[in-house]
């Protein structure tokens, strides 16, 4: 006999107890389902839900898929994958939910309790429309074979001129090196560190553009300022 009986009348178990294991091999071993028709507490003597833990690990909660694909899935009634059955889906990092906000979904704060209290900082924001909200974004560019478009600034770089430009926008309704809206329709987006890559190159080239122009008018005032010297000289005779 494993189970002994209190004075108050609770079961004591000395020993390892299987339900349908033959040797257990913990306090309790359970093969097969389990259904608790309560609410459970694990290290929570007043469990507030149906799934209570109280623990003071520095890792309390850990629900990890070894299956393939990996999924963390919490299953509507109607079957579908969400995390919230009813509403939206609200997560918030150092912040309790705010009950006045119901336009963001995702928020990250700093100093304070709700998410608009005042005081309160927020660091990072995504509205229920696709909106986001951030102080600043830092986008991690990719190679781009080791040069950033720095290179236009080279003397051998080949720069289209002017003229070009304007053939190629007029022929293909957009800028050279830039993708055109039905590519970027068709690909659902544009990547950011590439755009950033692509504009920067603009910017540059432009750049270069005005530098020469500002040459060539230059020359131009100091031509003419020629010019109407020979012309003064002349009308002095």
């Amino acid at each position: 006999v494993i189970v002994g009986k209190s004075t108050s009348g609770n079961l004591i178990a000395n020993y390892k107890v299987g339900i349908g294991v033959a040797a257990p091999t913990e306090r309790l071993e359970v093969n097969g389902n389990t259904l608790i028709s309560g609410m459970l507490g694990i290290s929570a003597t007043n469990p507030q839900a149906a799934l209570h833990i109280r623990d003071g690990a520095l890792n309390s909660v850990i629900i990890e898929n070894t299956l393939t694909p990996n999924r963390f899935q919490l299953e509507s009634a109607s079957g579908a994958s969400r995390f919230i059955n009813s509403g939206s889906m609200y997560v918030y990092i150092n912040a309790d939910q705010d009950a006045s906000d119901q336009t963001s979904n995702f928020i990250i704060t700093k100093n304070a309790s709700y998410s608009g209290q005042a005081g309160g900082i927020e660091l990072f924001k995504i509205n229920n429309d696709g909106t986001g909200y951030i102080k600043d974004l830092w986008v991690k560019a990719p190679s781009n074979n080791g040069q950033f478009p720095d290179y236009v600034f080279a003397k051998d770089y080949k720069l289209k001129t002017l003229e070009e430009v304007k053939t190629f926008y007029q022929k293909h309704q957009h800028l050279p090196d830039m993708p055109s809206a039905k590519e970027i329709e068709a690909q659902g987006g544009v990547s950011m560190s590439d755009m950033l890559i692509r504009l920067t190159k603009i910017v540059e080239e432009n750049t270069i553009y005005l530098t020469q122009q500002n040459e060539q008018i230059k020359q131009l005032q100091e031509e003419n300022q020629q010019l109407r010297k020979s012309i003064l000289k002349l009308s002095l005779k």
